[in-house]
């Protein structure tokens, strides 16, 4: 279906996909979808978004033991509909590895 010798742009319909981007939206998220202090219930979180995105990282306000082991800011898109692929910008891969190491 892709080529994964290419890099593609891609646009994601945001309109059902979870932002957990505040203190409040994490302990909200937390409230309504965590089983046991190291359980989120994805499925159920599936079922209601075709994605979710934790950005920014908030580790530094969150003490649930899931979370940290985000490390980073991160998210997934489980509906593969949410995803517009843009092959008329796919960029490859082998070209932006040399344009990338040039020296100038």
């Amino acid at each position: 279906m892709y080529d994964i010798n290419y890099i593609y742009e891609v646009e994601v319909d945001e309109d059902r996909i979870l932002k957990v981007n505040t203190k409040k939206k994490l302990n909200d998220f937390v409230d309504e979808y965590k089983l046991d202090p190291m359980i989120i219930r994805w499925d159920d979180v599936s079922m209601k978004y075709d994605g979710i995105e934790f950005c920014p990282h908030l580790k530094a306000v969150s003490k649930e033991y899931w979370y940290g082991l985000l490390e980073i800011a991160s998210g997934v898109v489980w509906n593969p509909d949410a995803i517009d692929i843009k092959y008329k910008t796919a960029i490859q891969k082998s070209t932006l590895r040399k344009s990338v190491g040039r020296k100038r």
